[in-house]
């Protein structure tokens, strides 16, 4: 393929740090669908965060560990002082919400989804 140029490729465009200037200014667009694990959590901290501004706790942050260690805390409500339970969230989307199911020695057990607010603690 032959290609001719009449005039310089470079005429009439803006200098190069202009257009960078812009395009870190702009946001990109989203182009495809997102993954399932960032929507998912996305919409889950969306709910809590609805709950917690609901009852006054808007400022609270969210954190995610899988090793909080706090699996058995109902059992331990009377020596925290708390006489809290379960609040349910409900579904993200119009279906069920999601339980968790974890194993010991002393068998499975199943955690509902939900809030479990320790006033006294503010957590």
């Amino acid at each position: 393929m032959i290609h001719e140029i009449s005039a310089s490729p470079h005429a009439g465009r803006r200098s190069l740090s202009a257009e960078a200037t812009e395009a870190a200014e702009t946001p990109v667009p989203v182009i495809g669908a997102l993954p399932q694990s960032l929507v998912f959590t996305e919409r889950a901290v969306a709910r809590l965060r609805a709950f917690l501004a609901g009852r006054g706790d808007g400022h609270f942050r969210i954190f995610h560990s899988p090793d909080l260690g706090v699996d058995d805390v109902e059992d331990h409500l009377a020596a925290l002082g708390e006489s809290a339970a379960w609040e349910p969230l409900g579904a993200l989307s119009g279906g069920e919400p999601l339980s968790r199911i974890t194993h010991g020695r002393s068998g499975a057990r199943i955690w509902p989804g939900g809030v479990l607010r320790l006033a006294r603690h503010g957590v």
